[in-house]
């Protein structure tokens, strides 16, 4: 059975030379409908998002929701049998490569900076919560699945894996890459929805209650 990598963009023509490389490696690829769309229209072949889709809780109750199926696939420990077994006995795929690249600032959503109320309609209205979520799995399971935050990125793992040149230690960098591109997304999401970032909160925890 082929691998499967997710891919998703902010700048969704960025995937392609990324899915025809993932491709030309012989992986299948899953893409939510904006960037499958992309995808779709220069000739690459892809699964759409609701092959996963399986609304039910998966692994013990760890994810519930719209997108259990996917983070299942990615979240899912390659070194728990039961973890596999109930995956397998769900229908639900493993995902061995995610490559999310998530908006950071307005101008990647195609706004001008400081446009805080175009940003938070995108965010609000796309599919990019969900996105930092399978991102997110992905860190966390680093190792067993191979997190990337962008084609280049993409592009130069497939390179290095043909020739056997990965390394625990090679992975543990494109993870703490994708925790700090996870990091600036959430601090973009939060100054678009006008929310406080965990250094404010911090801030505030280190005044005293009589300090404004």
């Amino acid at each position: 059975m082929s691998r499967i990598a997710l891919l998703s963009s902010c700048f969704p023509d960025r995937l392609i030379p990324a899915a025809q490389a993932l491709r030309a490696a012989g992986f299948e690829l899953v893409c939510g409908s904006s960037s499958g769309t992309t995808l779709a229209r220069a000739g690459i072949e892809v699964l759409p998002i609701e092959f996963f889709a399986k609304e039910r809780a998966l692994l013990g109750g760890r994810y519930a929701c719209a997108s259990s199926a996917v983070l299942g696939g990615i979240g899912g420990r390659r070194d728990v049998a039961r973890e596999l077994q109930e995956l397998a006995s769900q229908k639900v795929r493993v995902i061995d490569v995610v490559m999310i690249e998530l908006p950071t600032a307005a101008s990647a959503l195609g706004l001008e900076e400081g446009d805080r109320e175009g940003a938070a309609q995108c965010i609000t209205r796309s599919g990019f919560i969900a996105d930092a979520a399978a991102l997110e799995a992905a860190v966390l399971n680093a190792g067993a699945v191979v997190p990337l935050t962008s084609a280049d990125r993409a592009i130069a793992w497939i390179r290095l894996a043909g020739h056997g040149s990965i390394d625990e230690m090679a992975l543990r960098v494109l993870a703490e890459e994708a925790w700090l591109h996870l990091q600036a997304f959430r601090d973009f999401v939060a100054w678009a929805l006008a929310l406080p970032t965990p250094d404010d909160v911090a801030g505030r925890s280190a005044r005293s209650p009589a300090e404004p």
